[in-house]
């Protein structure tokens, strides 16, 4: 397998996390690949053999080659059935807004397919497929980026405010606190985060508190009580449920079967 991340261009920096690329042939009787949430929604290219993906029946279905991919909640099995290439964008957690004016909760847990969303983004996925080499379709990619985000509203949008505060809190505040500090009512700051993120900020916050757990995890010899405390749960319960909820899995387990790419995406 082959997975590697890019750092976005600077004036992509309050929009796009990062640009990744990524070659991986399958192997035969492996497990799928469980993707976890991250708060952040993608853009995604599949230049040969797109994934398959689970769906609530566990039936897998292909996905289309280029795909917006919305904010998932919780974990995504996704099936590699020939060889695959992909190219992705990975953009901010409301960074997706500066690029597609819509309602972003209209995509939660679920895809829509590029050429659904116009022309230019018919025409971009058309390109890069006839480019020859990634690192040339890289370039195209980041060069389109730009050329879109200077015709974006200035600014971050109304949630950059509460999603500064959120990522900045050691433990996760309270939703009417951070509403407050936002200049916003609760209410208000629900349907800003629905509209520009794509979750309501309690689900968004209970998520980023679970990827910081996770980010302090010590595969080796994880000492899940005190990963419970540290990250802000109530006890090690709360921490298992909120793992059950977020990858289907006990922690344990989500250990034992965890694919190198789902590991890479993990960042």
């Amino acid at each position: 397998m082959i997975y590697r991340q890019f750092t976005a261009h600077p004036r992509l920096a309050r929009v796009v996390a990062c640009l990744w690329y990524l070659r991986k042939s399958p192997l035969a009787g492996a497990s799928p690949d469980r993707v976890l949430p991250d708060g952040c929604m993608e853009l995604v290219f599949n230049l040969r053999t797109p994934f398959s993906q689970a769906d609530a029946t566990g039936c897998y279905v292909r996905q289309p080659a280029a795909i917006l991919v919305g904010q998932i909640s919780r974990q995504v099995l996704l099936q590699a059935t020939d060889e695959t290439e992909v190219m992705a964008v990975r953009f901010r957690p409301a960074g997706a807004h500066a690029f597609f004016r819509l309602d972003l909760d209209e995509l939660t847990d679920r895809w829509v397919a590029l050429e659904e969303l116009g022309r230019d983004w018919r025409e971009l996925a058309l390109r890069l497929g006839e480019a020859q080499r990634w690192d040339a379709r890289m370039r195209l990619l980041e060069g389109e980026l730009l050329r879109r985000i200077d015709r974006a509203p200035p600014g971050g949008g109304r949630a950059a405010a509460a999603l500064d505060l959120l990522h900045g809190a050691e433990t996760p505040p309270r939703i009417a606190q951070v509403a407050r500090a936002a200049g916003l009512s609760t209410r208000q700051l629900e349907r800003v985060f629905r509209r520009e993120v794509g979750l309501t900020p309690k689900h968004y916050a209970r998520l980023l508190r679970f990827r910081r757990m996770l980010g302090a995890l010590d595969r080796t010899d994880p000492r899940w009580a005190d990963l419970a405390l540290q990250a802000g749960y109530s006890d090690q319960p709360h921490l298992v449920r909120e793992f059950r909820e977020f990858a289907g899995l006990t922690p344990r387990a989500y250990l034992a079967e965890q694919t190198p790419f789902a590991a890479a995406l993990l960042g």
